[in-house]
């Protein structure tokens, strides 16, 4: 990762947290895997990350049997739309695609102008109705809804765009304990209370799928029960770390 890079990540967690300007400025500054992944890592470490989370979400898909040809289906925070070709390639035949900001939805019209994309913020109420879905997608976005009152409202969301029988895929860090863990522009809730948040809605969390041991920051190893486990865990990601770090002292572009 550059020097302007790590300039940049400091700047966006240094000012107030304010989610349609934090993102609008972030995805305005590095539309790419990095502006809406790991900033603090390269491309390339963002392109492996986001490969796992394919892999798994795939699996999910499998194990679960859930149809994905001739569906419609909504990625909700779409970003750069990379699960686009993802979804495509398993046979969807409507995509809508929702993001805080104005810069993901003009490139995407731009990019794929058969696929219907608007500027929401699912944590407040919806001002436009797409419809009914039968597959919809939140990845690695209801955590950076740090407010319960905007997480709230986001689950009413999702439930308001599907049917009983629809399958909604999230990709979170459903932390074990009794409380979230709250960061600048994060709050990472337990898994308790999307099972509650959910079940008051009528929905119901059938299965949990885990992505990575290595590339993603391990705030919940705890749940591991092998001591030897949760220390593997937790250094495989601190060396990701220092490595990343080592390669901007090099002036080199990142971990790949």
């Amino acid at each position: 990762m550059s020097k302007k890079k790590n300039d940049a990540l400091s700047r966006f967690n240094a000012a107030e947290y304010v989610p349609r300007q934090y993102w609008e400025d972030r995805l305005s500054s590095c539309f790419s895997l990095q502006g809406v992944g790991h900033l603090a890592f390269s491309n390339q470490y963002n392109f492996w990350y986001y490969k796992s989370n394919k892999r798994a979400i795939a699996r999910a898909l499998k194990r679960n049997a859930v149809k994905t040809c001739d569906v419609r289906m909504i990625d909700v925070g779409i970003g750069t739309g990379y699960y686009i070709d993802f979804w495509h390639k398993r046979g969807v035949r409507d995509l809508v695609g929702f993001d805080i900001t104005e810069k993901s939805v003009t490139e995407l019209r731009i990019r794929y102008p058969s696929c219907d994309f608007h500027r929401v913020d699912i944590s407040k109420n919806l001002e436009i109705d797409p419809g009914k879905f039968d597959i919809l997608t939140v990845f690695n976005v209801l955590f950076h809804v740090i407010e319960e009152e905007g997480f709230e409202n986001a689950i009413e969301t999702i439930e308001a765009l599907t049917e009983k029988d629809s399958t909604i895929l999230i990709i979170d860090n459903f932390i074990d304990g009794a409380e979230p863990l709250r960061g600048h522009h994060e709050t990472q809730r337990t898994l308790a209370r999307y099972r509650e948040v959910h079940k008051t809605r009528g929905m119901e969390i059938v299965d949990l799928v885990p992505i990575s041991f290595f590339m993603n920051n391990p705030i919940d190893a705890g749940r591991l029960k092998s001591r030897v486990a949760r220390w593997i865990v937790r250094k495989g990601f601190r060396l990701n770390t220092l490595a990343a770090g080592a390669t901007r002292r090099m002036g080199g572009r990142g971990v790949s």
